[in-house]
């Protein structure tokens, strides 16, 4: 990680680290007592905030003495906040995951507080915002009617159904405060993948309980995470602290070369290669040298603009989005991308603006449609 970044933003990001020696410690500390009477404490605990790494800022300064008393309670109070959420997300997630296996019904959890628990093995480290399940697609209907009839959830009503199953990959249902979306593919829009990949070499893990989950395979998970940090505009930093977890998690049993093969077969490679470059120069991963060398064409400018937006935020998604689809693979998917984006299908149009089904009003999106794309801060 360059050191020539502000000592502030050098060391939130040093500081969000999932894994940090002692020796990288012991170096941080003296770099503070070096600057100290220069450092905002204040702006690293909220770009820390800002980015859902709170938790492991806390984790790697409570015992150290490097931040102020305050600073530090603060962080506490947000560790706190994080493993009181997670736990009643992850006693959620396993009632569902129970009534579903009762009704014989296979689901994968996706992130979420069950990841926080198994890659972390902390639950107050990670934020996490809602429940994400993945089932075979063949079973929605079932899982639609379990959840509402038996779990007591509902389905949203301003989007429609048809609309998310024609250009989305989840179902979103809410109970109370609680966001239950339930995916039948891991991916959208910018790469087609069939459901049933994702299906395939599925392994069971064990969870703290000692209860079993099902869970991808390690280099699919990889790719579903690297999807998602792509899709949210490489923000918040979390989700990139998330792949750091499941790397350091199975670092021995990763096949690079079977990564790197399947990501290419799915036309996900230079994506998959800049993320991981990513991975060693922000969070210290290590990766093998032969991926980390032969960075992406345009991998510095690409690297500032995700910079930019951990540090700003992401005013202007559509913007953004349009330069990081110089990620696919070939110039005629980056076009595609693009087109697509400007003209969206019926039903990507309607979830995007939520116009209702059948009104007029979709004639006069499509065609203001490429002026608020670029123009209007919106989710990508």
């Amino acid at each position: 990680m360059a050191t020539t970044l502000p000592i502030e933003i050098y060391l939130f990001l040093f500081l969000s680290r999932f894994e940090v020696s002692e020796e990288e410690l012991f170096a941080c500390i003296q770099q503070i007592n070096h600057q100290h009477d220069s450092i905002n404490i204040n702006e690293i605990c909220d770009l820390a905030l800002k980015n859902g790494t709170a938790g492991f800022v806390y984790r790697n300064v409570e015992c150290s003495g490097i931040f102020p008393k305050p600073a530090v309670k603060h962080l506490r109070g947000l560790y706190s906040n994080y493993l009181a959420h997670n736990s009643r997300l992850l006693k959620e997630t396993r009632y569902l995951l129970e009534v579903l296996s009762d009704n014989g019904i296979p689901a994968i959890p996706l992130k979420g507080a069950i990841a926080s628990e198994i890659l972390f093995d902390d639950l107050g480290v990670y934020p996490s915002g809602d429940i994400d399940l993945m089932v075979p697609p063949s079973e929605l209907a079932k899982v639609k009617d379990i959840l509402c009839r038996q779990c007591g959830y509902t389905q949203p009503v301003k989007t429609t159904e048809e609309d998310l199953l024609a250009s989305h990959y989840h179902l979103m249902f809410t109970k109370n405060d609680l966001l239950c979306e339930v995916h039948w593919n891991c991916v959208k829009r910018y790469f087609n993948i069939p459901a049933a990949f994702w299906w395939e070499d599925s392994r069971e893990v064990v969870q703290a309980d000692g209860t079993m989950v099902s869970q991808l395979s390690i280099e699919k998970y990889l790719l579903y995470l690297i999807f998602r940090l792509f899709d949210h505009c490489f923000y918040p930093l979390r989700f990139l602290v998330l792949i750091t977890g499941l790397v350091s998690k199975h670092s021995g049993e990763i096949s690079w070369d079977s990564l790197i093969n399947l990501a290419a077969q799915l036309h996900m490679r230079r994506l998959t290669v800049f993320v991981l470059c990513l991975l060693h120069e922000i969070q210290g991963v290590d990766i093998p040298h032969h991926l980390t060398n032969k960075k992406v064409i345009g991998h510095n400018l690409l690297k500032r603009l995700v910079f930019s937006g951990i540090i700003i935020g992401t005013n202007n998604p559509h913007l953004r989005m349009a330069t990081y689809s110089l990620l696919l693979d070939s110039p005629s998917a980056i076009l595609s991308v693009l087109l697509g984006r400007l003209v969206p299908s019926t039903a990507e149009l309607r979830l995007r603006y939520n116009i209702p089904v059948a009104s007029p009003l979709i004639f006069f999106y499509y065609i203001l449609n490429p002026f608020i794309m670029f123009f209007r801060s919106r989710k990508p």
